[in-house]
């Protein structure tokens, strides 16, 4: 019988603690499996939960949450903003939040801050979603926006639109 020599060792050292070692009261038991046959990820990144919508009044401090889920590899974390008016999609820089580049914060929300906000996190074989819009209320103007309710719902069919093409 052939043997891999990490298995080999393992079970050496198992063997060796279980009749012998220094702290016989110490379960030194392991899944034997998890050596022999790793499980590789072989699909997209995940992203757990919803970011969530959020409506501030100008000058308020917000934050967007990604929480990207690990058990597949993720190469990046990306950003962007996508004005309400879908005309404009800007790559925002990352780590405005002392480098995690799972928080995107805003520190004082102006009217140019409204809109969709996407974090993207991709690996080689693709990339997850996750939308959110932030709506500036107090901006002045006298009410000729788009009602923010409106835009919220846009939003949300923008975001499972995007969910249904990454699956």
């Amino acid at each position: 019988v052939i043997m891999r020599a990490d298995i080999w060792l393992a079970l050496s050292f198992y063997s060796h603690c279980v009749h012998s070692c220094k702290y016989p009261n110490l379960n030194m038991k392991f899944d034997l499996r998890k050596i022999v046959e790793p499980k590789t990820c072989t699909g997209l990144p995940k992203i757990n939960g919803e970011m969530e919508n959020i409506t501030a009044a100008a000058g308020d401090k917000v934050k967007f949450f990604c929480q990207v889920d690990y058990t597949c590899m993720v190469n990046s974390i990306k950003w962007f903003h996508t004005t309400p008016d879908n005309s404009t999609i800007t790559s925002i820089k990352p780590g405005s939040l002392g480098g995690d580049r799972h928080v995107h914060q805003i520190s004082s929300v102006s009217s140019t801050d409204e809109g969709s906000y996407s974090c993207v996190a991709e690996n080689v074989l693709g990339q997850a979603q996750q939308v959110a819009y932030l709506a500036v209320s107090g901006q002045g103007g006298g009410g000729g926006g788009t009602p923010t309710l409106f835009i919220l719902v846009i939003a949300r069919i923008l975001y499972l639109c995007a969910e249904r093409k990454s699956v």
